[in-house]
């Protein structure tokens, strides 16, 4: 998509529809008007009393049942009692 973007293309990349690909100009459009400052507070607004979460880890789970009866190999002792 950043390819397509960066040549200027009218029609969208493949496996993109052309609903999306509208959303997408649209949004490049509106970007292009906007001053460093407003660019720097893009992203998520908060409303009193929420909260953003964000995940930069994926941990893996318990033992879990695998199809031929044996257990999933547990999580690396590195990561265990570990607040996330």
């Amino acid at each position: 998509m950043d390819l397509a973007l960066a040549a200027g293309a009218e029609r969208p990349p493949q496996g993109i529809t052309q609903a999306d690909w509208e959303r997408v100009l649209d949004a490049r459009r509106q970007e292009a008007g906007l001053t460093l400052e407003e660019l720097r507070h893009l992203g998520p607004v908060l409303e009193p009393a929420q909260v953003l979460l964000t995940i930069d880890a994926v941990l893996p789970g318990r033992r879990t049942p695998i199809s031929s009866g044996r257990s999933a190999p547990r999580a690396s002792p590195r990561w265990r009692g570990r607040a996330v």
